[in-house]
């Protein structure tokens, strides 16, 4: 799998090919070239990764690195958010983006488990879908927890964990099929909305009724009382 945008998590990836912006120009590099952890933050990048997606294999909080921070890399990761940088992820010709982490207080409902601050994305959840023996889509997530606050200027330790989940296509899309069947089997027998729709008519029917009653007695009421003569 391949990481974009120089946004990696540790040192000890192997470049394969640099983007440069400025010419939109691809400048090759021998592919033993090792880059450190500030020149993939500093540019856009590609670069293997260590995650490991093994077909209709599933994986629980694996670990991927640990990773010792400096203020100055905590620094640059605010930024980072702040700016809300996203990285992307190829897998064969599947894109992936994610960002860098999130601020906890821009949150409509902000987990009540964390303060509120700044936090990386420490944990990605990967969801892949797949039909036989071909994989249709990846979906990515990225999660966060108390070891990827950065809201302060200090060193921290930070591990860097993912998850791999794989699902039939074919089974999810029986499933989405029986609720929808279940829902309009659901919808046929219910009988409160006719019995509404009844009860509605048979009120405009009585009002209706009522007024050619009233409409009529009138009529002749007027009628009946104009025919006499006014005497003074």
């Amino acid at each position: 799998m391949l990481l974009g945008s120089g946004r990696g998590l540790h040192s000890s990836l192997r470049q394969q090919s640099c983007l440069s912006l400025s010419r939109r120009s691809m400048i090759q590099y021998p592919t033993e070239k090792k880059k450190s952890f500030q020149e993939l933050l500093a540019g856009d990048c590609y670069v293997n990764t260590q995650y490991v997606l093994r077909f209709k294999m599933g994986t629980t909080r694996k670990l991927l690195c640990e990773k010792n921070l400096t203020r100055k890399e905590v620094v640059k990761f605010r930024d980072a958010i702040a700016n809300e940088t996203t990285y992307e992820m190829y897998y064969d010709n599947i894109r992936l983006e994610e960002q860098v982490g999130v601020n906890a207080s821009d949150l409509e409902f902000p987990p009540i488990q964390y303060q509120v601050g700044l936090y990386l994305f420490n944990l990605l959840y990967f969801h892949a879908l797949y039909l036989g023996n071909k994989l249709n889509a990846i979906y990515v997530m990225g999660h966060y927890d108390f070891s990827g606050e950065i809201s302060k200027d200090s060193e921290i330790i930070v591990n860097f964990t993912y998850s791999v989940f794989w699902e039939d296509f074919e089974s999810k899309k029986e499933n989405q099929d029986e609720v929808s069947d279940l829902s309009k089997h659901v919808g046929g027998d219910d009988r409160v909305p006719y019995a509404t729709t009844a009860f509605v008519i048979c009120i405009w029917l009585g009002l209706l009724c009522a007024a050619v009653v009233a409409y009529t007695y009138l009529r002749k009421y007027f009628t009946r009382y104009h025919s006499i003569p006014y005497v003074v």
